[in-house]
C-alpha cells in the first residue's frame, strides 16, 4: 500500500506528463493582477485586471484553484492587442478556503498561467 506522500508525488507527475502531452504553455505576453479577492461562506469573488502585452487579443475562458471546480467562463472575456480590462470570477470551493492560493486562468489555445490570490480581510 502506497503511503500518503508516495502518492501525492505520484499523482503530481501524472498531472504534469499529462499537461506536457497535451502541450500546455504560458501565456508569455499576459499579465494578470488581483485588484480584490473577498470570500462569501464557501464563495470567493476574485477582481483581475488583465493586461495583454501581445500583438494579437486573448480570451480568458476558464479559471479554477485548488479546491474548487473549474470554472468555464461564457462569454469568455477578450483582451484586445496592447489592451487591458478587468473581470470579476467567483469560484465555488468544496472544503476549506486558504487564506493564500494559486489561481489557475485558462487563456485556450494561448496558454495558461498562474497567479497569487491573497483573501482581503
Amino acid at each position: 500500500m502506497l503511503k500518503c506522500g508516495t502518492a501525492a508525488l505520484v499523482w503530481i507527475w501524472l498531472m504534469i506528463g499529462a499537461a506536457l502531452a497535451d502541450g500546455l504553455h504560458n501565456a508569455p505576453f499576459v499579465l494578470q493582477d488581483v485588484k480584490l479577492a473577498q470570500r462569501t461562506g464557501k464563495i470567493v469573488t476574485v477582481s483581475l485586471k488583465i493586461e495583454n502585452l501581445g500583438n494579437a487579443p486573448v480570451a480568458l475562458q476558464a479559471v479554477s484553484a485548488e479546491g474548487t471546480v473549474r470554472q468555464t467562463l461564457y462569454p469568455a472575456p477578450k483582451v484586445a492587442a496592447s489592451g487591458a480590462t478587468t473581470v470579476d470570477v467567483q469560484m465555488q470551493f468544496y472544503r476549506d478556503i486558504p487564506q493564500v492560493f494559486s489561481l489557475v486562468l485558462d487563456y485556450g489555445l494561448d496558454g495558461i498561467n498562474t497567479t497569487l490570490v491573497q483573501l482581503s480581510k
